[in-house]
């Protein structure tokens, strides 16, 4: 078991042990909830990368464990809200487009969602961060403690592997 103090104490060895105990566990978990496994696999790593981020700010009071599983349960629920209101939004708005072409919509989404998972860890990490999270590549060479040099290579790097996939 990992204490919070280590945790907080930016213990990267002691994030990789909680990374990999517990990542499968969590996808298991949103597995009974969502189909769909690569939007699963976002949102769980989403969870330990807010949990990294905010580690100095945490009060885990409860266990480390219990924390993880209210986060992936909150992040479900944010994505069924998400997916619910794009559907509205896409059946109000454009009522002539049919169901097959909304449904081509979300094959994109999860396209591209699929390419993600094939980047490398740190490209995708840095990606993510710069832009579903609007982060600017000084802010994500402080919190990954890497220079800004290494984020923007890191960043054409993916950004060429994409292309290519997609």
């Amino acid at each position: 078991m990992i204490s919070a103090e280590i945790f907080k104490l930016d213990s990267k060895e002691a994030f990789k042990r909680l990374f990999d105990g517990h990542f499968n566990a969590l996808c298991s978990f949103g597995y009974k909830y969502v189909e769909d496994p690569s939007a699963v696999e976002d949102l769980v790593q989403d969870v330990f990368m807010r949990l990294w981020q905010n580690r100095s700010k945490l009060d885990l009071n409860r266990s480390i464990k219990s924390y993880l599983y209210q986060s992936i349960q909150n992040s479900l629920i944010d994505y069924y809200r998400k997916r619910k209101i794009r559907q509205t939004f896409l059946q109000q708005n454009s009522p002539e487009i049919p169901a097959e072409q909304i449904d081509e919509t979300f094959d994109i989404e999860e396209t591209i969602n699929a390419a993600l998972q094939k980047l490398p860890e740190e490209l995708r990490i840095v990606f993510l961060m710069n832009r579903f999270e609007g982060l600017k590549y000084r802010d994500i060479a402080e919190s990954l403690k890497i220079s800004v040099k290494t984020v923007e290579s890191r960043m054409t790097r993916a950004l060429k592997l994409l292309r290519k996939m997609l």
